[in-house]
């Protein structure tokens, strides 16, 4: 059989499509049903599969068949019931027929006959096919784990659009060299399949680091949180244990001081006992989480010389994970911090927690001194490194949607006031 380049370019390219299926069932089957190995091993045989048939018969209707019966067998790969099965290979197929329609369309190809033997034969188009189905897996899968606390930066959509352009345009340049051998020009396809690939799969690993090394990060903060909540637990029993030992005491002292008309020194000595109790600055509304963290960041403002007022509904035990509200209350609290450093006068903050049928909000507010760093709506870090600070206010955005909820700032007055609204 004499294989021409274009039966080149479509073995490497489906090789890259396949791992486009790959990516697309990940968007929406969230685990595994089978083992790695297993896994691997079907998808090389979906490609085996589909480069089959292409050369046994490339016909539409029997292309669509046999695409629609694999991807449905590559399902079970995945746990899922059976209409959703259906639905992902159907929409699946669906999405790589569009980008594949747009391509042959702009390449000149618009005659399509679903029983005759397919007869395209644009290199250039069987690579851009390839390149956009594996664009759009990124995006889609890109845009799933947008949910996560690692914001997406613009170098990331800058990539997607050059890369694969840039792919394209040297394509067209090797092809329109006449001087290349037919295996000189897939080596060259080749290879420029493999750059977009690499580009794409290490940017996901380093945006898979940088997650697990937030949560290492806030998973350390969390229990720093419950560590001091742990300790004000503590000294808050010593005290009642004491007081309780000593109670006695105290009142036969009192009783004393009155019997002997001596009212201010009873007044002093029932004043000395109430400073025992007095846990002003103790923050208490029922959920351990919240409090945990909240205690924790009142002390480290009153080491930096900050009042924190806070006022808060009983909360109890809300709907609401603790990594979740140390994402929200760390960094909000930690801006808030940072800016009544740099006041002269009264240093304070103030925390609100309000709660009712269902809604939380919390509200951070602080007065500041200068001008505010916003670019296009957006308020960005003002300190020298923010990496050291909170995980920004994408982060706690990032949290707020996977509870519906959003994120309303005010800045009129030199006050900061955040208002965080979670529908739980």
């Amino acid at each position: 059989m004499n294989i021409e380049i274009y039966d080149i370019a479509y073995l490497i390219t489906q090789a890259l499509i396949t791992f486009s299926v790959y990516k697309f069932m990940r968007v929406f089957f969230y685990e595994l049903a089978s083992g790695k190995k297993i896994c691997l091993l079907s998808f090389c045989l979906y490609y085996i599969l589909i480069v089959s048939v292409y050369f046994k018969f490339n016909t539409p209707i029997v292309n669509l068949a046999v695409n629609i019966s694999a991807l449905f067998a590559l399902s079970f790969n995945f746990r899922g019931n059976m209409k959703k099965r259906v639905f992902v290979s159907l929409m699946i197929y669906l999405i790589m027929f569009l980008c594949e329609l747009i391509v042959v369309t702009l390449t000149g190809y618009i005659h399509i006959l679903a029983f005759e033997r397919n007869n395209y034969d644009s290199v250039f188009g069987c690579v851009g096919i390839s390149v956009i189905v594996f664009i759009t897996a990124m995006i889609m899968s890109t845009l799933k784990t947008a949910e996560t606390n690692v914001p997406l930066p613009k170098t990331y959509w800058f990539a997607v659009a050059v890369i694969p352009a840039a792919t394209l345009v040297v394509t067209l340049s090797i092809l329109s060299n006449t001087s290349l051998s037919k295996y000189m020009i897939a080596a060259d396809i080749a290879l420029l399949l493999l750059i977009n690939f690499f580009v794409f799969y290490l940017y996901e690993k380093i945006c898979e680091y940088a997650d697990k090394e937030m949560v290492r990060q806030l998973t350390s903060r969390q229990n720093a949180y419950y560590e001091k909540q742990l300790d004000l637990m503590r000294t808050s029993a010593a005290e009642t244990a004491q007081l309780r030992h000593d109670i006695k005491n105290h009142l036969a002292s009192i009783y004393t001081a009155i019997e002997d008309g001596n009212i201010s020194q009873a007044s002093a000595h029932i004043s000395s006992m109430i400073d025992v109790y007095k846990n002003g600055d103790v923050f208490k509304s029922g959920n351990y989480a919240i409090d945990s963290i909240m205690n924790f960041k009142i002390q480290q403002a009153r080491q930096a010389g900050v009042t924190v007022k806070t006022s808060s509904d009983m909360l109890g035990d809300i709907a609401i994970k603790t990594f979740d509200a140390a994402v929200v209350l760390g960094n909000l609290i930690d801006n808030a911090l940072d800016a009544v450093k740099n006041l002269s006068g009264d240093k304070e903050i103030l925390c609100e927690f309000r709660y009712g049928k269902g809604v939380l909000v919390i509200t951070v507010a602080n007065k500041y001194f200068g001008k505010l760093n916003k670019k296009g709506g957006n308020y960005l870090s003002t300190k020298t490194d923010s990496n050291a600070h909170g995980v920004g206010l994408q982060s706690v955005k990032s949290v707020l949607r996977a509870y519906n909820g959003d994120l309303q700032i005010n800045d009129a007055d030199n006050t900061f006031e955040a208002v965080c609204t979670l529908y739980l």
